[in-house]
């Protein structure tokens, strides 16, 4: 990534830690500010304090399952 632009901000949301870790380690290697959630309801908490530019989320969550997060999404 160039050093003039600003890091894209990602949020990784799986319910997998050790693919969560992977996934977030690989992509701050690629110059992205990455943060994690490992559920539902910690997603919501992260996206209520930041807007990420891109939202990477599992299909099924063991809190929740996708369309019912970004349910919840939309009302923020």
């Amino acid at each position: 990534m160039s050093q003039d632009k600003p890091a894209a901000a990602l949020l990784i949301v799986d319910d997998d830690r050790g693919l969560l870790r992977l996934a977030a380690k690989a992509l701050e290697r690629a110059g992205f500010a990455v943060a994690t959630a490992a559920a539902g309801a910690e997603a919501i908490a992260c996206l209520k304090s930041s807007q990420p530019d891109l939202l990477l989320l599992h299909l099924k969550l063991q809190d929740c399952d996708a369309r019912q997060l970004l349910r919840q999404l939309s009302d923020l």
